[in-house]
């Protein structure tokens, strides 16, 4: 962002890029896409790390954990999963809600999940 010069295009998803966030050290992107992944990349080198294929449903966010260790991804169709970044596993499903969730945060310290939902009430996990 220094120079304004493009690093790296980060291209393998097989539908829009939706989403991206960053690692909280920054040696990482995530991106959410139309075609239900998830993808991390090296920032160094913009070389796709690890992908997470996900349910064939859009995903419309993703972020990570502040430890950079989960991914938390958030689907269309009422349906938030976390996935190990490492190993590209899922580690659990969030499926409780009845309506689309529209929001998820980790909390600072990693240990919970907060989803907000359209069914007017949100959920600790």
């Amino acid at each position: 962002a220094d120079t304004g010069q493009r690093l790296h295009v980060l291209a393998g998803h097989a539908g829009p890029v939706l989403f991206g966030a960053f690692s909280a050290d920054g040696t990482a992107a995530l991106t959410a896409s139309e075609d239900g992944s998830a993808r991390t990349w090296s920032t160094e080198n913009g070389e796709c790390i690890q992908a997470f294929p996900g349910p064939r449903r859009c995903l419309q966010r993703a972020l990570f954990a502040p430890d950079g260790a989960t991914v938390l991804a958030i689907y269309e169709g009422r349906c938030a999963r976390l996935w190990c970044a490492g190993s590209g596993a899922c580690v659990q499903t969030l499926g409780s809600h009845k309506v689309d969730v529209n929001s998820a945060r980790f909390a600072p310290d990693g240990r919970f999940v907060l989803t907000a939902a359209s069914d007017c009430a949100a959920r600790l996990w």
